[in-house]
């Protein structure tokens, strides 16, 4: 096949997909309304188009819809003899408390997929154990190409605060953001702990995290949502991420600190671990367990706690191995649409 296979992408437009877009596929329908992809989940509508794609790709977004309604559009795609492809990113969604919810979606995908994807070897052994499929692994790899993020790379010799940054955002379900606003605003080390956290205008619960603004070395930002060269230099700029989760399976924001050189502290949640060299702190009764983080970021400041990283040569290895994946895998399967595809 000379041309690059059209793939249907459950979204059809976000920083992990764009990366395949005319490298291992001409992704279709990059214009659908966002964030409802109205026609995506419209079964009568994935009928009349079916011949506009030769795979469907699905990576998030289906919670919005009854999981009914999901599986009828499962069951479109494969009346049509459309192969479907399931990457396993969110094994617990990150904005439903409620994890049960997320099975009935996860087991109707691997019972469709003619192929499962996913990004850790833990991930993998978890889909193996609870659904019975094997997925290839392909790991994450970088958001920000190599030579993008090399100029944003700062040297990794620090002098004065640590500069920690907490991306509240819309404060999103799995979110504990209370703990770190909590124990930065209640230290008193030497070199110091700054916390930076950005928040959206429209976030719940807004007034109680900008209470902690001025409490001890703590900055309450609110902004809207951040363009992509703004989250990289605020990104790059910090000496730490923090990535409080209280569930959650893995993380791309965890992917672009590791593009820019930037350390990241994770909680002992999902498999975020697995994805590129961390700090990791447990959790405890559901929270960030808050005196492991005092722990974590005291050592950081003061030079105890080494950071490992990624040389920007590995990170070009992963990002080709990455597109001749899906490369592969869109090629063998565009081929054999309508017939049975062994997994």
């Amino acid at each position: 096949m000379s041309e690059l296979p059209r793939v249907l992408s459950y979204p059809p437009v976000h920083d992990y997909v764009d990366r395949l877009h005319g490298t291992a596929a001409t992704l279709v329908h990059r214009d659908e309304p966002w964030p409802l992809l109205p026609h995506l989940y419209d079964p009568d509508w994935i009928r009349a188009r079916a011949t506009d794609w030769d795979v469907a790709h699905f990576h998030f977004t289906w919670e919005q819809y009854p999981p009914q309604t999901f599986g009828e559009v499962l069951a479109a795609h494969r009346a049509a003899g459309t192969p479907v492809v399931w990457t396993a990113h969110d094994l617990r969604n990150p904005h439903v408390p409620d994890a049960s919810s997320d099975d009935p979606y996860l087991r109707a995908l691997a019972a469709t997929a003619s192929q499962v994807l996913t990004l850790t070897p833990g991930a993998a052994a978890e889909v193996t154990g609870r659904f019975g499929v094997s997925p290839q692994i392909v790991p994450h790899g970088p958001l920000l190409a190599p030579a993008d993020a090399a100029p944003l790379r700062r040297p990794p010799v620090r002098s004065g605060p640590l500069r920690a940054l907490l991306l509240a955002k819309s404060l999103r379900a799995n979110l504990d953001w209370r703990t770190p606003l909590e124990t930065v605003a209640g230290m008193d080390t030497d070199p110091p702990v700054e916390l930076d956290v950005h928040l959206h205008p429209d976030a719940p619960d807004r007034g109680a995290v900008q209470a902690f603004d001025g409490q001890g070395r703590v900055r309450v930002t609110v902004g809207d949502r951040l363009s992509a060269p703004e989250l990289w230099r605020r990104i790059a700029d910090a000496d730490v991420l923090l990535l409080p989760y209280r569930w959650g399976t893995h993380s791309g924001l965890l992917e672009l600190a590791t593009d820019l050189g930037t350390p990241v502290v994770v909680t002992d949640v999902g498999y975020l671990s697995q994805q590129a060299p961390c700090h990791v702190v447990r959790t405890r009764d559901g929270d960030v367990d808050p005196d492991r983080l005092r722990t974590v970021l005291t050592e950081l400041a003061s030079g105890q706690r080494a950071h490992d990283v990624v040389p920007a040569s590995l990170r070009e290895r992963v990002l080709a191995e990455f597109h001749r994946a899906h490369a592969a895998l869109y090629a063998r399967l565009a081929s054999s649409r309508g017939t049975a595809v062994a997994r």
